[in-house]
């Protein structure tokens, strides 16, 4: 094998120097039959290298080639890229030998009256992209494909202008004749998708910007727009010779107002019932945007300058950052903002995870920063005459919070389907809420009630949009399970704890009724006094210095007192208490309706008295 490496390694370098002496050669040395020769020799020693490089890859040990100098450094493909640009060069210069002599002269003689060189024409790279498509096949096909050079040549081009996706394609196919009607037909099955180009033109057509004041800009984008979508599907087969008036119909649709009412005028003056054509748009399209190209230049008549105020109308041009459609970003169908997915709005998602902060449909990170609940706290409920008044207590100084009795339960849905939701335990509240949208995930049956929730100062501004009834069961114990009666409210309270809490060591090894009470989470529902009566039990335990307490319940111990927060808490920490007066509403409404308790002799005048006292 070193033999035969040997042998590839001389072969290399007489191929490079061969090219180095051949661009050292002289004009006159230059001629039809040297450059065959060189060609030839050229051709020779490249087959004689492909026959070794088979030998060796063929014959040779696997592990033992990869190690070797010809492998890891690439030999083989630094020596064809040099015999592919030498054999260029050749063919090239004979190329030159082979024009007719009456053209050269021809083209001698008219050098000698218009001296002028043709730019380079370039291919564009083509990265992938389907409507960059047509037109790199295009050029390719006229300047490169149909030539007559070798297809290696060609291949090398080829695999030269791909980048992106459409370089990944083919990466994996090496330079050669043989592989490059395979790597073109690669390339043509993948992006020569008719139905996905007429779409892409279609789309592009269509979605053209709404013109909203006199533009000649605009008017022109739009003709130049229409123009190239319509050449693009003739040049896919379609036949839009019979598409004038709907295309015409379209863009009046898109032009100013007042550029669509002297179309209408024009159209109007014409006598004959035939239907306006393409030509006829266009013809008034360019002499619009060239009279209004004429009034903006400002041209001064008699020492006055005419000028064109363009019409200002308060409707802006809204482009969607995601589809590239006439609308805002917050109306757009093809992304979901619960999921942030793309191709189905929120309305259709099919994910079962909503906001942590308010479980409604949409991200947690598009819920608004400080949009806490109406009424944040509410502790209790009243129906009928009853009535709740709900308080909250201000500052915590320094870094810390206050713990409240969270605890999580598994509550069944209407198919007896258990999961686990997240409870305040509140002994002040006279009665249970439950969330709007946890009473829905959990397929609830509703009925309907007529109440409202008290808030600071007797303020009714919250209602209760219905009544259910909730069964669930401890985390710990399923035999431990209780049924109870809440109202259905659309939030109940902000996240608890209000920020993330230094843990309690002491109470590890306890049965927390939320292993989680650290981290903040939003509640789902609130239990009052009722349910707080039948879950407390016998047990006590008081951490360091008398501020965090834990008691325990038949669902876990729960946890309230005065923790440290990890980072600076808010100006105001929510507290849940509630105080029922049953006969509050009755009485207020009886002191109302009742008469003064006045003596009547010191509201009446002189001649009541004296009318009172002839009466009597």
């Amino acid at each position: 094998m070193e033999s035969k490496i040997y042998l590839q390694c001389d072969l290399q370098k007489r191929i490079e120097k061969s090219f180095l002496n051949f661009k050292k050669s002289s004009k006159e040395r230059l001629t039809k039959d040297y450059i065959e020769s060189r060609l030839e020799s050229l051709e020779s020693m490249w087959a004689q290298y492909m026959s070794n490089h088979s030998n060796i890859v063929s014959s040779s040990d696997v592990k033992l080639l990869q190690s070797t100098k010809y492998i890891t450094d690439d030999l083989f493909y630094v020596t064809e890229e040099c015999y592919v640009e030498y054999k260029c060069v050749l063919k090239s210069k004979l190329s030159a030998f082979s024009t007719n002599v009456t053209q050269t002269s021809q083209n001698a003689n008219c050098s000698n009256h218009n001296n002028v060189k043709l730019p380079k024409i370039t291919i564009p790279q083509f990265s992938g992209d389907y409507s960059q498509w047509s037109t790199f096949r295009d050029l390719f096909v006229s300047l490169v494909h149909k030539s007559d050079i070798d297809k290696a040549q060609k291949m090398q081009y080829l695999k030269g202008l791909l980048s992106g996706e459409a370089e990944q394609l083919v990466r994996h196919i090496n330079i050669s004749s043989d592989n490059y009607d395979r790597c073109w037909s690669m390339l043509e099955e993948r992006y020569n998708n008719k139905r996905f180009l007429t779409y892409s033109v279609l789309k592009r057509l269509f979605n053209q910007k709404i013109i909203s004041s006199e533009s000649p800009a605009l008017l022109k984008e739009m003709i130049d727009t229409t123009t190239e979508c319509l050449g693009s599907l003739s040049n896919l087969g379609v036949d839009v010779s019979t598409w004038d008036i709907i295309v015409i119909y379209m863009l009046t649709l898109k032009m100013d107002s007042e550029s669509r009412k002297q179309w209408e005028l024009q159209i109007a003056s014409n006598s004959s019932q035939d239907l306006p054509t393409m030509t006829q748009f266009k013809e008034f399209i360019t002499s619009r945007y060239r009279a209004l190209e004429f009034l903006d230049s400002g041209v001064k008549f008699n020492n006055r300058s005419y000028t064109h105020k363009p019409k200002t109308f308060h409707v802006a041009n809204v482009v969607c950052k995601f589809c590239s459609d006439n609308h805002r970003l917050a109306n757009c169908k093809q992304i979901c903002f619960n999921c942030l997915g793309d191709k189905h709005s929120a309305k259709f998602c099919l994910s079962k995870i909503s906001c942590r902060v308010c479980n409604r449909k949409h991200h947690s990170l598009l819920h608004p920063n400080g949009s806490g609940d109406a009424g944040s706290s509410l502790g209790g409920a009243g129906t009928g005459s009853s009535t709740s008044e709900v308080g909250a207590i201000s500052t915590v100084e320094g870094g810390a919070t206050s713990s409240a009795p969270v605890l999580l339960v598994r509550a069944e849905n209407n198919k007896g389907e258990q999961y686990t939701i997240r409870a305040l335990l509140d002994q002040g509240a006279q009665a249970s809420f439950i969330t709007e949208a946890t009473a829905q995930y959990l397929g609830l049956k509703k009925s309907p009630v007529k109440g409202y929730i008290s808030g600071l100062e007797g303020n009714q501004s919250v209602s209760a949009k219905g009544r259910t009834t909730l069964t669930f069961s401890s985390i710990y114990d399923a035999k431990v399970k209780l049924s109870v009666d809440v109202y259905i409210l659309k939030t109940i309270t902000t996240l608890l704890p209000s920020k993330r809490i230094v843990t309690a060591e002491w109470v590890c090894d306890l049965p927390l009724a939320d292993p989680q009470y650290n981290t903040p989470n939003k509640i789902d529902i609130l239990l009052g006094a009722e349910v707080y009566s039948k879950v407390i039990q016998d047990g006590v335990r008081k951490g360091p210095q008398n501020n965090l307490v834990a008691q325990n319940t038949s669902l876990g111990w729960i946890l309230s007192g005065r923790v440290t927060a990890l980072h600076q808490p808010t100006a105001n920490v929510v507290v849940m208490h509630s105080c029922v007066e049953d006969n509050d509403m009755l009485k207020k409404f009886w002191e109302m309706e009742a008469e003064p308790q006045l003596n009547k002799c010191d509201i009446l005048t002189d001649e009541e008295k004296r009318c009172e006292e002839f009466f009597s």
